[in-house]
């Protein structure tokens, strides 16, 4: 297939596994990458400023192992 969509979506595939391969060694998740991402740009963010610039609950951040529950 050649549509666009089939295309972005096998290059979304693709980025996601390369960096699951990249992280693996580190110990590290894609799940847990966007609040690691987060956290490299402002370090120092409280539990409630990540939660608001992840947009997301604080049950799924403490399922990152990230933060203690």
């Amino acid at each position: 297939m050649n549509s666009a969509g089939y295309l972005v979506n096998n290059m979304a595939r693709l980025l996601a596994e390369m960096l699951r391969k990249r992280i693996a060694p580190l110990g590290v998740v894609p799940g847990q990458f966007p609040a690691l991402l987060a956290l490299w740009e402002k370090d120092g963010l409280t539990q409630k400023e990540l939660l608001a610039k992840l947009d997301i609950e604080q049950a799924t951040l403490a399922n990152t192992g990230l933060v203690p529950v």
